[in-house]
Order: C-alpha cells, then structure tokens, then sequence
C-alpha cells in the first residue's frame, strides 16, 4: 500500500479536462476531494457546473498526488492497530492463536516520509489571523467570532479539533483556571486537565454564560474539515495556506503554534512534553516545536560581551 500507483499518460494535445476525464487521469481521487485539494495546493479551475474545466498543469498537479502510495505515518497507524489484534488473539489464558505473528513487526521512521509539513506563525501574522477570523462570515455553524475563540482556545491550549468539539461549558473551571478533557476524547485515551492563560479563561467564562453546561460549547461536525475553516480565514488574512518552504497552517497547525510560543517563551521541554501530551520528548521538539531565527537570535543575544579584557586578550598581552 505504500508503493506509488500507476496513472495513465494524458493525451497528447489537450490542454483542457472535464471532471470525469481528470477523475480517470487520477484514479483513486474522489470527487468530493478535487475542491478541497485545489484550494490546499492553490490550484485553480475555469467555469462551473458541466462547464467546468480543469486545465493540464493542475490535473498532472493532483496526478501525482494521486500517484502517491500510503505514507509512513498512515502505514505506522494500520500497523498498530493490527498489532493490537493480534497481540490479543495471542495472550491470556484463552489464547486463540499460538503466538503473534506481528510481534516482529516494527513501526517505520517518517521522517523521510512527512507528506504533510506545518508551521507556527509569527505573535503578529497569529493577531493577524484572528482579527480576520471575528470580521468572517458564519461557515460550519460557526460565526467569525466563535472560530477566533476557538483558534485562540486551541493555541494555548494543544488541544485538537477532535477535543474541542466535545468540551462543554462544564469542562472548565474558570476557579483554577483549567479545562478538563475527559479520557473517550483524548487521542491517548487519557483523562487530561490543563492549564489555562488568564486572558483566554476570561473571554471562554463569557462565552459559556447562558449556554446549556452539558451541551457542546461548539456544536456541530465543523472539526471534520476543520483544515477548510482555517483556509477561508488565511484567504481573508492575506496569509498563504502553503508558504514558499512548502509547510502548510491548518488546524493542527494551531497545536505547533501552541508548543513553538511554549519554546519562543523559554519553557522547559519537559514542561512542553506534558502539556502537549506525548509520550516522547522526540515527538514534541523535533516534529511540533518550531524554532524561528529571532529566537535563535534572542539566545545568541543572552551571551555576555566579550570584551577587550577577556580571558584571551589577557593572555596575550602576558606573552
């Protein structure tokens, strides 16, 4: 499954493709994902409806996106769940095979193999974002307002989409302040309580005010296409989806930005690690943590002076 698929050549001369006949140069596309993966990979189309046409770059673009097999990362997530099974099937005292036939098996390394790249934005492009996001038009049930809460509540919070969409009013304890992630709602299906910044504890008490405390404090399916959300507000920002590196800002770029801010502030990666909730110091700095060259700058600038009565000029004048 992770091998790379064949796809046909295009015809020779035709610079113009219907849906049916982009959909055929790209077996394995479905239809309902054309939309979407034109506006993550800034690609456009001519015309509407039947009228529609896909010119010959963009579909040799979403060719050889479909041409891709599975990546690492997804293979690693089958892997682990067919271990589970039959790591099941093979323990206890009603065994139901002699041994695991798995066991041998060992995830692969993605780091050669990281299909999607994201990034954290800058404290003033981040202001920028959420400015644009409260003047917004309603998408997904949502109003321009509701989404800056929640792309605030996510970057200061590592919470995912997912997570989000199931806290109530009586998640939080604006006492503490904190918000509790109940154990069915947590990617590592544990109970979590964090921490939450005065500022985002004071505007998340108004929000919840007059609202039913057991009903989802941001109801719908929004967080199924969550990534779109962010897009149309970018758009509205003036901010690329897909930067000239190639790293994108989607939803979940919102818990890199939450652990980048964490290390641009100095917090211990430990700190971080528990925050974030993973299970590997790894995980959080090499693939979440961010560093931007004004932070590496800032650090350069904490080293003390080295002056004309350093330790080598004194040397020297002794010799």
């Amino acid at each position: 499954m992770r091998q790379d698929r064949e796809v046909p050549e295009l015809p020779a001369g035709i610079e113009s493709f219907k849906k049916g006949e982009l959909l055929a140069a790209a077996p394995g596309l479905h239809p309902d994902t054309v939309p979407r993966l034109l506006r993550r990979l800034g690609l456009a189309a001519s015309g509407r409806g039947k009228a529609r046409r896909y010119p010959r770059a963009v579909v040799e673009t979403l060719q050889a996106h479909a041409r891709k097999g599975m990546g690492v990362s997804t293979s690693n997530g089958y892997l682990a769940a067919a271990k589970q099974f039959t790591s099941w099937l093979s323990r206890g005292k009603r065994r139901r095979i002699p041994f695991d036939p798995l066991s041998g098996l060992k995830r692969l390394s993605d780091k050669a193999d990281r299909r999607v790249r994201r990034r954290a934005l800058t404290a003033e492009l981040f202001a920028v974002l959420l400015i644009a996001a409260a003047a917004g038009r309603a998408l997904k049930g949502l109003t321009g307002a509701d989404r800056a809460l929640l792309y605030h509540l996510a970057a200061r919070t590592g919470l995912r989409a997912h997570e989000i969409a199931t806290l109530t009013p009586a998640s939080f304890d604006f006492e503490a302040p904190s918000v509790a992630v109940v154990a069915a709602s947590a990617k590592n299906r544990s109970e979590a309580v964090l921490p939450l910044r005065a500022d985002l504890a004071a505007a998340l008490r108004r929000y919840c005010e007059g609202r039913p405390r057991s009903r989802p404090l941001f109801p719908g399916d929004w967080w199924k296409d969550a990534a779109e959300l962010v897009m149309v507000d970018l758009e509205a920002a003036g901010i690329p989806y897909v930067d000239d590196a190639g790293e994108v800002f989607d939803f979940h770029a919102l818990r890199h930005q939450f652990l980048s801010d964490l290390a641009a502030a100095g917090v211990h990666p430990a700190d971080a690690q528990k925050l974030a909730r993973h299970s590997s110091i790894t995980l959080t700095m090499d693939v979440y943590t961010h560093v931007r060259l004004s932070n590496l700058q800032a650090a350069v600038d904490k080293l003390p002076p080295i002056g004309q009565s350093s330790p080598h000029s004194a040397t020297r004048k002794q010799a």
